[in-house]
């Protein structure tokens, strides 16, 4: 089995970006260009925020843990008051916030094989199932993937106050030995999701948007070139959307519909028509799929 795994560094600003997930928006109108670009500025310091406090507070638990370890009890009450006023702040600030993005790392993995290579490892995956092997088929499946996983680990501001304000009684009864222990408990409570993206939808999608911008060229084109252009592109789609297919990445009838659809635009681009609303109908159906 061949695959390739490597991972990807994401700077703050990417952080900031690709975590969004966590934030809760509210449904307004849409603004004018103009008044759209100060709202992403002032949501994007917002984040900067709110990483900047997240991460703060996780870095004084660990102060307070090595207080405690140094004797230094008073300086280890100071340090999670701090982090009570920060948390508190930050949950007035922003209430329908329920976790705060601390770190994000992204991590892909693209298997290197063929379908028959997929077929061959699904069936012995099976025959493991079918003796109640599980572990030896999740070993064999694990890497079976083409993907990038954005894995997000976030600060649990609907808990954590209340863990770290526990602390403080086993400290003022000198129980430091517990106290140490429940704020190594706290740390823990960190929340790791993961968002999952299939690198051949993404490369489809890709090649997608490079035939809808080829087919909109109109000065000065060779028609002729165009059309094969675009359907080189299209061609490229389908051969990476059959391939997330294969890696299981979508439900089979699902898929059928994108197939339809890429006909559609295919028998549209060789009657010279390349009509630009069925690509946005199919990127539309693909990003719903996905």
């Amino acid at each position: 089995m061949n695959i390739k795994r490597y991972l990807i560094p994401v700077l703050t600003g990417a952080l900031l970006t690709v975590s969004a997930g966590a934030w809760t928006s509210v449904a307004q109108a849409e603004p004018t260009k103009s008044s759209k670009s100060l709202t992403e500025q002032k949501e994007q310091m917002n984040k900067t925020k709110v990483l900047k406090e997240a991460v703060a507070v996780l870095e004084k638990t660990n102060t307070a843990i090595q207080q405690l370890e140094q004797g230094k009890k008073q300086q280890a009450l100071d340090t999670l008051a701090l982090i009570t006023g920060k948390l508190e702040l930050l949950v007035a600030q922003y209430p329908d916030l329920a976790l705060a993005p601390v770190d994000v790392k992204m991590i892909a993995y693209d298997f290197v094989g063929s379908k028959e290579s997929i077929k061959d490892i699904r069936n012995k995956a099976r025959k493991f199932l079918n003796n109640n092997q599980i572990q030896d088929a999740r070993h064999l499946l694990r890497d079976v993937a083409s993907e990038l996983v954005v894995r997000t680990t976030s600060l649990p501001l609907l808990t954590y106050p209340d863990a770290i304000k526990a602390v403080v009684p086993l400290i003022q009864k000198d129980d430091i030995s517990a106290a140490k222990t429940a704020l190594q408990s706290v740390l823990s409570t960190v929340v790791v999701t993961d968002d999952v993206i299939p690198l051949p939808v993404l490369r489809a999608q890709t090649a997608l948007h490079e035939a809808k911008q080829k087919m909109m060229e109109k000065e000065k084109v060779d028609a002729s070139k165009q059309r094969k252009a675009v359907q080189e592109l299209l061609s490229e789609a389908r051969k990476q959307l059959e391939w997330a297919q294969t890696l299981g990445y979508g439900d089979k009838d699902k898929f059928k519909d994108l197939y339809d659809s890429m006909d559609e635009i295919e028998q549209s681009i060789a009657k010279g028509e390349g009509k630009q609303g069925l690509f946005d109908r199919l990127s539309e159906t693909i990003k719903n799929m996905f």
